[in-house]
């Protein structure tokens, strides 16, 4: 493994795009009381009861347990997985054949509910949720809203618990956009917009957005189109503005983002390498050099933190079958 530590400022602020990543395989990351450093464990441990994945699988922690919920790779249906140790073993999968998709789903937990949100297996790419409240019991999947950009769904999205609000930002692959949207009812979803600056519509992507929660402050991380830097925003109350990009943080993949104790990360796979990147962030201008982890070549594809602060991130292996990997570091 090897690390730099000084930061990278930005150069521009023109929006940019993100790219779709590829994975299942979780990484548990620990923040210490100073929060200042960061190690994944390697080599990873391997998961192989979990496998047979499509990319961008979901990952969220709760009710003292991690959940990795993905499509499996030959029927499309939705699998969760559950550990209670910190994500070194999970249990057989749980296949829900009511639920069907074609892209992985984004998790997300709100007002103690856990959220899935997918792109459906059918010819208009709908934007699906389901949702269950004892992790045993999934509801019937319903459409989000209607028109527009939440029928035609690229692969990835993110989801993201925000003052009081359930967030989602996607990425429109009609019209190139990354579309955003907020509800305080999960079941009931208004309008859309699009993410651009001031209130714009020139943020375009080609996949999915990363979303992250800071203090007080939601963040929108994803990939540019052309040069494959990093490119992070922020919602201001109105709209999405101050977006930075960073030419020398490139990605082969989209970014995977969480807050944390001292602000947030952006987790991708390098574009030379194909390894584990990960990054700290304090603000839209303010993101490290990463840590590179030469002994991790997956894409990455979620995150979360449990109650004692370790962050925990999936990927999925990079060849056949696609199974499930993990790490754990308690320390600093």
């Amino acid at each position: 493994m090897s690390s730099t530590s000084s930061n990278i400022g930005p150069t521009s602020r023109r929006p940019r795009q993100l790219a779709g990543i590829v994975i299942a395989i979780v990484f548990a990351l620990a923040i210490g009381a100073v929060a200042s450093a960061q190690q994944f464990y390697q080599p990873a441990t391997d998961i192989s009861n979990v496998t047979n994945m499509l990319p961008y699988e979901g990952l969220a922690y709760w009710n003292n347990a991690l959940y990795v919920a993905y499509g499996n790779l030959t029927t499309g249906e939705l699998e969760v997985a559950v550990s209670t140790n910190n994500g070194q073993s999970f249990s057989n999968p749980t296949t829900y054949s009511s639920i069907v998709m074609s892209g992985n789903p984004s998790l997300a937990v709100f007002n103690g509910v856990l959220y899935a949100a997918y792109r459906c297996n059918c010819s208009s790419y709908t934007l699906t949720m389901t949702y269950t409240t004892d992790g045993v019991h999934f509801a019937t999947p319903f459409t989000v809203g209607s028109g527009g950009g939440y029928q035609s769904i690229g692969e990835g999205l993110a989801l993201a618990s925000y003052q009081n609000q359930l967030w989602m930002v996607w990425y429109d692959r009609y019209s190139g956009s990354i579309d955003y949207s907020s509800t305080a009812n999960p079941t009931s979803w208004g309008g859309f917009a699009v993410a651009g600056p001031e209130g714009g519509t020139s943020v375009e992507a080609t996949t999915g957005p990363g979303l992250a929660v800071y203090g007080d402050t939601l963040y929108l991380g994803y990939r540019d189109a052309s040069t494959h830097e990093l490119v992070v925003g922020l919602f201001n109350g109105t709209y999405w503005t101050d977006y930075f990009n960073y030419p020398s943080l490139t990605m082969d993949s989209s970014p995977v983002m969480s807050g944390w104790f001292d602000g947030f990360i952006v987790a991708y796979r390098g574009t030379s390498d194909l390894t584990l990147y990960v990054s700290n962030c304090q603000s839209v201008d303010s993101c490290s050099a990463p840590t590179i982890y030469s002994n991790i070549e997956q894409g990455v594809g979620g995150a979360a933190q449990n109650t004692e602060g370790e962050l925990f991130l999936s990927l999925r292996k990079g060849s056949s079958p696609w199974n499930l990997y993990t790490t754990n570091n308690l320390g600093d």
